[in-house]
C-alpha cells in the first residue's frame, strides 16, 4: 500500500522523478509503471491513480522537464532578446549548465531509445516536440539572419551549433572531459571561438 504519510502530490512528483531516472539508467522499452512503483516503495496499483498507463507517465516526465529546462532558458531569452550572437552563445552555455546539472534529463531526452527524437532529412530538420532542441533552433535561425547566412544550409548551420553545445554536455555530464575551469566557462569559450570562426565574426 501506498505509506498514508505520502500525499497524491508529492507521490506524483515522485513517480515523475523515478521514471525519468529509470529511463536514463535503463532506457525507455525498459520503463513501466510497475517498476516505478517498486523503487518509489508503493503498491502496484498506486501509479494507476496518477497515470493510466506508461504513455501517459512518459508525457508526465517530457510537460515537467520541459517546464524546467524552459525556466533555465528563460532569463537569456529576455536578457539578450536584442542580442542574437550573445543570446546563442549564453542560451548555448546554459543549455551545458543544465543538462550537466541534471544528466537524468539528458539522458532521457537524447539517450537510450529517447521518445521524443529529432528527425533530419536532406539537410532540414522535420518538425518535432523535444523542447530542449526547438528552444535553441529557434535561436540559432535568429542569428543565421543577422550574419548573412545562406539560407540553403540555416539547418546545417543549425545542426553543426547543436552537435558542439549537446557534444560538451553530454562530455561533461558523463564526466569524458575534466576541467579546473566551470563547464560554463569553457563552453562559453568555445561557442564564441566556433561563431567566429564559422562566421569570421568579432
Amino acid at each position: 500500500m501506498t505509506p498514508s504519510h505520502v500525499t497524491d502530490d508529492s507521490l506524483r512528483t515522485k513517480l515523475i522523478q523515478t521514471g525519468l531516472r529509470l529511463i536514463a539508467t535503463e532506457g525507455y522499452n525498459n520503463l513501466s509503471l510497475r517498476k516505478v512503483a517498486k523503487l518509489c516503495e508503493v503498491s502496484h496499483n498506486a501509479p494507476y491513480k496518477h497515470f493510466a498507463n506508461k504513455e501517459e507517465l512518459v508525457q508526465a516526465i517530457m510537460q515537467e522537464s520541459a517546464k524546467e529546462f524552459q525556466a533555465a532558458l528563460a532569463p537569456i531569452l529576455t536578457h539578450y532578446h536584442d542580442a542574437p550572437k550573445e543570446q546563442i552563445i549564453e542560451l548555448g552555455v546554459a543549455y551545458v549548465t543544465f543538462m550537466v546539472a541534471n544528466p537524468d534529463y539528458l539522458q532521457f531526452s537524447f539517450m537510450n531509445q529517447s521518445p521524443i527524437p529529432i528527425c533530419i532529412e536532406s539537410g532540414m530538420f522535420h518538425p518535432c516536440s523535444n523542447p530542449s532542441f526547438n528552444a535553441f533552433r529557434s535561436t540559432a535561425l535568429r542569428y543565421l539572419e543577422t550574419v548573412g547566412a545562406d539560407l540553403a544550409l540555416y539547418d546545417t548551420y543549425v545542426l553543426s551549433m547543436w552537435s558542439l553545445v549537446h557534444g560538451l554536455a553530454s562530455l561533461f555530464a558523463s564526466g569524458s572531459i575534466t576541467s579546473v575551469e566551470p563547464a560554463e566557462v569553457v563552453a562559453r569559450h568555445t561557442i564564441t571561438t566556433s561563431l567566429n570562426t564559422m562566421f569570421d565574426s568579432n
